[in-house]
């Protein structure tokens, strides 16, 4: 921030920051909720999702992915997930959290999703200059998002989709910090999403995420973007069926994602719509191309029950450098459970990396064993007999 706070909260807030940030330089942007992905599945697949989209999480990574068919959401569903943050500092009270809930209709006007994102950063201490202690304040951040995706079949077109979400958030890093209980930031953001899936499973999918103005904590005059980032994928998966028998499942992405903001420190930040555009010549090419973060993963799911994943993610710039695992069960075509985690040591690929660039020294460790746990429920309105045979497929559920 270009304003320095004198509470933990503000160091915890751009500590966060510094270590989870999608790519941009720590302290270009704020409001890291914004672009904070959730969902076990997706994290033990390296945070994928922007061509898949066929989760909970799909508003968040790209709303199109609500306007394709899902027999998930024909009847409503809904799913949470939990993570400590940065576990190697054991702040117990740097937590996760999310809600998220999906519905298509039976008419084609698409699919809803919504969803709530929430870090929490604890009780800390505001102080004055001197040191002492004014007040004790929480500190969170949390975002809002409602959305729609729908398809183009009415148009003669059923792969391709399109999808928007509105996003009010509040980034309450150090309440009551300035003269006037300042110390809050509040805005809203727009996303705006791409899909295109095919029958053979393939699938690419674009999103442009956090489209809104600048924000500040105390000072109007010292405003901060929020994290405007490009997002492009493409994914693939396919089923596998023998004698009705629901065998295997595979799934597959690999998503490029940069983050394109322009802040001043001696001025305002350059709006999104001016951003998205110098963001991307500021530098020379080799450096653009290092702010490109890759994610890739993979899954299996065996008799529509057992799932194994895996995934990499990779930012060169801020050192993160992280092998995703992950498991999960599927019950009764209603219940599902995901649990993921990351292998991120201290100078984790430090060799490898030093072949090229002498200076790097590895992941920064910060992540390292950090786990996420989800509990999905689906199709909340109706259940059945076939649900009690869940690794078969059946007429009512469309093939994988």
């Amino acid at each position: 921030m270009k304003k320095v706070f004198r509470s933990n909260a503000a160091v915890i807030g751009i500590f966060i920051f510094s270590c989870l940030s999608v790519n941009a330089a720590p302290g270009e942007s704020a409001v890291i909720t914004l672009a904070f992905p959730f969902g076990a599945r997706s994290a033990g697949m390296g945070e994928v999702g922007t061509a898949l989209a066929d989760d909970e999480s799909a508003l968040f990574f790209n709303p199109a992915g609500l306007g394709v068919k899902n027999s998930s959401w024909r009847r409503g569903s809904v799913a949470g997930s939990f993570e400590f943050l940065l576990p190697a500092f054991q702040l117990w009270e740097l937590w996760h959290a999310a809600v998220a809930g999906c519905y298509q209709t039976p008419s084609e006007l698409g699919g809803f999703g919504a969803y709530v994102n929430h870090i929490n950063m604890g009780v800390n201490p505001i102080t004055d200059e001197s040191g002492r202690m004014r007040r004790l304040t929480y500190s969170y951040e949390q975002v809002w998002a409602v959305g729609w995706g729908f398809s183009f079949e009415d148009l003669g077109d059923p792969t391709r989709h399109v999808g928007f979400a509105f996003k009010p958030f509040i980034s309450a890093l150090a309440p009551g910090l300035g003269e006037n209980g300042e110390g809050i930031a509040r805005g809203f953001a727009f996303d705006l999403g791409y899909l295109r899936a095919w029958k053979n499973g393939l699938r690419y999918g674009l999103n442009l995420a956090n489209m809104g103005p600048s924000v500040f904590y105390i000072e109007r005059a010292s405003r901060d973007p929020i994290p405007l980032t490009a997002n492009a994928a493409i994914a693939w998966k396919r089923g596998f069926v023998a004698d009705r028998l629901d065998i295997l499942r595979i799934a597959m992405e690999l998503r490029l994602n940069k983050e394109l903001v322009v802040n001043h420190y001696d001025g305002a930040p350059e709006p999104f719509y001016k951003a998205m555009f110098i963001d991307l010549f500021n530098e020379s090419f080799a450096y653009e191309m290092q702010e490109i973060n890759i994610n890739t993963g993979c899954e299996f799911r065996i008799m529509n029950t057992c799932i194994i994943r895996q995934g990499i993610l990779f930012d060169y710039l801020g050192e993160r450098y992280e092998l995703h695992l992950g498991l999960g069960i599927n019950l009764f075509n209603h219940i599902k459970g995901d649990f993921s985690w990351i292998v991120a040591p201290e100078g984790f690929l430090k060799g490898f990396l030093q072949q090229f660039d002498k200076t790097k020294e590895g992941a920064t460790g910060a992540r390292h064993y950090q786990w996420q746990l989800s509990i999905t429920i689906d199709a909340l309105a109706g259940w059945n007999e076939e649900d009690m045979r869940w690794w078969m497929v059946n007429n009512e559920r469309e093939r994988w």
